[in-house]
């Protein structure tokens, strides 16, 4: 069981996915299920970043196969999507051979996020079956057993700011999809993929850091806040007077969480990789 969220923000695109992964039917284990790599386009270079959900053996195989497919060198002149869409016919031709009029639950499957930056600009596409569709700039997507739960999240997001405003709402949603989706859960990966080719990778002590900090906001806000606006009984002057006091102690409070999430940040150590390395 995977969740695979793929955002765009300001100068990039970023990338989360959980770690856990299932072994059988009673154990499990951690593993990164982002996939990188580096490929040479004339005299420039790109970044290929993947995240796949569905039969591990058929991810790890794309993962190869995209891996040659780039290395190989693509035309300065063909559209990254065409070049995409071609692959992924052959491949899902090539992996479905055997399957054809099987019932659907025995034929392997999988779904995949694929970001590629060719400088200056980075692109997010979406993979299924045979077809792959570029994500249009300003909207996020995901994949896998969490995307029932991630969706309407992002539906609610339709923005796109600064590296950290995306990480800070994205890690969010994967915080409240582990909570909910049996399989997806361990920790959370994040990496970015920065539009001149720099890739930023997020630790995952940091996420988790990030993702408790989420939790502790949400809590607040809603024995908080939303009390202070529900709580409306008139003519009571105790709850007006806690009212009041709640509400003027909101920018304090907001202010605190600002600084501890900027400190988090600061102090993440968070590496970053040229594409040229």
């Amino acid at each position: 069981m995977t969740a695979i969220l793929g955002m765009h923000y300001i100068n990039g695109v970023l990338m989360m996915a959980d770690t856990e992964e299932s072994l059988g039917v009673d154990a499990k284990s951690e593993c990164d299920k982002l996939e990188r790599f580096i490929f040479k386009l004339g005299n420039n270079s790109g970044t290929v970043l993947t995240g796949g959900a569905g039969d591990t053996h058929l991810i790890e195989c794309a993962n190869q196969e995209l891996h040659r497919l780039f290395a190989a060198g693509i035309k300065q002149g063909d559209e990254v999507v065409q070049v995409l869409n071609e692959f992924a016919g052959m491949f899902f031709e090539r992996s479905m051979q055997g399957y054809e009029g099987s019932h659907p639950d025995y034929a392997p499957h999988f779904d995949m996020l694929i970001a590629v930056n060719i400088r200056p600009m980075t692109w997010l596409f979406k993979w299924h079956r045979n077809r792959v569709v570029l994500v249009p700039p300003l909207t996020h997507v995901s994949v896998g057993s969490g995307e029932t739960q991630l969706h309407p999240m992002l539906r609610d997001c339709q923005l796109s700011g600064v590296d950290e405003v995306m990480l800070f709402l994205g890690l969010r949603m994967m915080f409240y999809t582990k909570r909910q989706v049996v399989g997806v859960g361990g920790k959370t990966e994040a990496v970015a993929l920065q539009n001149d080719g720099i890739t930023h990778f997020w630790g995952t002590d940091t996420t988790a850091k990030i993702e408790a900090l989420v939790s502790n906001l949400d809590r607040f806000l809603t024995q908080y806040l939303y009390t202070s606006i529900s709580h409306v009984t008139a003519n009571v002057k105790d709850v007006e007077k806690a009212v009041n006091k709640n509400l003027a102690d909101l920018p304090k409070m907001m202010r605190m969480y600002r600084r501890e999430y900027k400190k988090i940040i600061t102090q993440s150590g968070a590496r970053t990789s040229e594409d040229q390395q």
